[in-house]
């Protein structure tokens, strides 16, 4: 979206525009006083419509607060709901099989988030679709403002901290997106990788061809 775009004093939702701030972002002003740095296009297509007090108005008269685990009939953000319990378990909760991958190092639940699921509700909103996982941008920082994103599953394994970027005739890929363009399980690639196969044979061999070495006779 051209940043030269003027949207100065119009109004999105709640939000006035007030000015731009880095390429891409305006800094609104909401009809409660937040001001908030909100997309160009999040804003045009209605997507964020307050700085996150009107989904608060919504839950508080749904009566969904901290500690509310009710079932899924009379929770509209069960699956919501669900993710938020999972994301501070995993890192404030060191019996979590998962805490080593993430309290462990660091990695936290935003204050503002861990004992207010309609703050973190309406901080990332409610999830796309059912499938739709909850993923950090940045894997070096927290479950915080900003920095997570509700997305696919093919999205977030290419974000994960443990991936591996090959570069081949020029491309430069994830495992799992060169899966993806191979038309083979990445797994399948990153078993050849593991086992000291070199990048040009991990991306040209068929698979199922069993790797050849060299006879030292």
């Amino acid at each position: 979206m051209p940043q030269s775009l003027d949207l100065t004093g119009q109004r999105f939702g709640r939000f006035v525009a007030l000015k731009p701030v880095r390429p891409e972002y305006w800094r609104c002003r909401c009809d409660c006083g937040h001001e908030k740095d909100v997309r160009i296009d999040h804003l045009r297509n209605g997507r964020t419509r307050s700085c996150g007090c009107l989904l608060r108005e919504t839950v508080s008269r749904r009566r969904l607060k901290h500690g509310a685990a009710i079932g899924k009939e009379r929770n509209p953000y069960y699956r919501e709901y669900t993710v938020w319990q999972h994301i501070r378990r995993r890192c404030h909760h060191s019996g979590c099989r998962q805490y080593r991958w993430y309290g462990a190092r660091g990695i936290h639940v935003a204050p503002e988030w861990r004992e207010d699921f309609a703050a973190f509700l309406a901080d990332v909103g409610p999830k796309p679709s059912t499938t739709a996982t909850l993923d950090r941008i940045d894997n070096d920082r927290g479950y915080e403002p900003g920095n997570v994103r509700w997305t696919d599953k093919i999205t977030q394994m290419n974000n994960m901290r443990s991936n591996h970027r090959l570069t081949w005739q020029g491309q430069t890929h994830t495992v799992t997106e060169w899966a993806r363009i191979l038309g083979c399980n990445p797994y399948a690639l990153f078993r050849r990788l593991y086992t000291g196969w070199s990048v040009e044979h991990t991306l040209t061999t068929p698979i199922g061809t069993p790797r050849v070495t060299k006879s030292s006779g």
